[in-house]
């Protein structure tokens, strides 16, 4: 499993369910220069380009978005605050079609699995982790 920053979508939910834990990121908005008849724009407005969207190493004090944790770090706070574990797991059917999915298990002890066949264990942990802040309320 590769060591990634969670998705901008992923970092405002967890934002606004009160992930607050040192992380060396943030999200910005990113500037993409565009050469047209040799005029340079720059692009900077989150709505219309949130695909810019990136994790910067910042200074302190300077504005940010959201925290860009990694999978592991928002899954261990989910875990060590509000006891939900997210597992990824390994789905195959007929040993030919292989993929991920994800098994959450909340603090009552109740279970909530999705097979959908994710490519990566990683695109299943990211799935997990906004379902599992989801339950949070």
């Amino acid at each position: 499993m590769k060591e990634q920053k969670v998705q901008f979508e992923t970092a405002k939910i967890a934002k606004e369910k009160g992930f607050n834990e040192k992380s060396t990121h943030f999200y910005v908005i990113g500037y993409r220069e565009i050469k047209e008849d040799k005029v340079i724009r720059k692009w900077g407005n989150y709505e219309d380009n949130t695909k810019l969207l990136q994790p910067v190493s910042l200074g302190k004090g300077q504005p940010h978005l959201a925290l860009a944790p990694t999978q592991c770090l928002l899954q261990k706070w989910l875990r060590e605050e509000h006891n939900i574990i997210i597992y990824p797991i390994l789905v195959a059917i007929y040993e030919l079609d292989r993929g991920w999915g994800y098994e959450i298990v909340d603090s009552n002890g109740k279970n909530y699995d999705e097979n959908s066949f994710s490519k990566t264990c990683e695109e299943a942990l990211e799935k997990g982790l906004i379902e599992a802040l989801k339950l949070i309320e």
